[in-house]
């Protein structure tokens, strides 16, 4: 056991926590999501950082800080700066800088389930017809792929392969998205005529109007621009709609969930079952498709039109709900 918590400094354990996180090949995106969450806790604590000791870490300081931290933010953030913290709380167990996880029994908030609606189908011609170069051999990768922002501007001309991308993902996880053919066909006419000639294979493939790698930011505030330009409106404009839209789409025509999953990079099903939340238009048809009420009425009037056909018979019939219609 090492030295007690009490004379562990926090800023040494938690530069051990982000060392071992680079190590272990996570994402900057994730070690970045642990420091953010890290500092705003350690900013409720001694105000003097160098000060600050291991011991400090427990669970009556989470839940005083957690109840500060969330006035005025989403509950979506809370729960991502709550969960980061569990990390820590874990992996100084782990690593046995504590005999016992102080923050195994903070609850991180209740997130609210909120739709994304998916760009409509005039919506994304809207889109296409009127992206510039190269927003416009973006947006297909993204519509056609589902792959995230990050990934589509990490591509390299050499990932363009005969009917598919090589993709990396979190992690350095690398996967093979397949393409339709009019990206196909888009991606070739993009390398030979609209793209500057690539000297090395490893050259970014997305390329802005300066030459330079186009980032996910540049892509964000293009795509705002674009769709204020075109008139779309009612739906969050962002890279990440475009990945919910193919989800959706995918499922629409036929695609299975496994595939769904396998294509957009998921380990599991659950947040491929949140990408692919059906619409309100969706729900409306399958109820309109499948109402017990409806199919009641059309399966007892062709049981009434049955029984009128045949002869009449001296028996009085009370009158039916198929005959004088529904009593509601």
């Amino acid at each position: 056991m090492r030295e007690p918590a009490a004379r562990r400094r926090l800023d040494d354990v938690v530069a051990a926590f982000v060392a071992d996180a680079r190590a272990r090949n996570l994402s900057p995106a994730t070690i970045s999501s642990y420091l953010e969450a890290l500092d705003a806790f350690r900013g409720s604590l001694e105000p003097r950082p160098a000060r600050q000791t291991l011991a400090e870490l427990s669970l009556e300081a989470a839940r005083a800080w957690v109840a500060e931290y969330a006035g005025g933010r989403k509950p979506a953030t809370v729960a991502n700066r709550v969960r980061s913290l569990r990390v820590f709380g874990r992996w100084c167990v782990d690593e046995g800088y504590l005999r016992s996880d102080p923050l195994a029994r903070l609850r991180r908030p209740l997130v609210p389930r909120v739709v994304i609606e998916p760009f409509s189908d005039t919506q994304v011609l809207a889109l296409l017809g009127a992206a510039p170069v190269p927003l416009a051999i973006t947006l297909r990768i993204l519509f056609d792929t589902g792959v995230r922002i990050s990934e589509a501007t990490g591509l390299r001309v050499a990932d363009v392969r005969d009917g598919y991308l090589r993709v990396r993902g979190k992690g350095g996880h690398e996967r093979l998205v397949p393409v339709g053919r009019l990206l196909a066909a888009a991606l070739r006419r993009y390398l030979e005529r609209e793209r500057p000639r690539a000297e090395r294979p490893d050259e970014p493939l997305l390329l802005g109007r300066d030459g330079r790698p186009l980032t996910a930011r540049a892509v964000y505030q293009a795509m705002r621009r674009l769709a204020r330009a075109v008139g779309v409106a009612g739906v969050r404009v962002s890279p990440h709609t475009c990945r919910h839209t193919f989800a959706i789409g995918f499922l629409r025509n036929g695609g299975s969930v496994l595939a769904l999953q396998r294509i957009l990079g998921h380990r599991d099903l659950a947040m491929v079952r949140r990408y692919a939340e059906l619409t309100d238009a969706d729900v409306v048809a399958a109820h309109g498709a499948a109402s017990p009420l409806d199919r009641l009425a059309e399966r007892g009037s062709a049981a009434h039109g049955q029984a009128a056909s045949r002869p009449a018979t001296r028996r009085r019939r009370s009158p039916t709900m198929w005959s004088s219609g529904l009593p509601f």
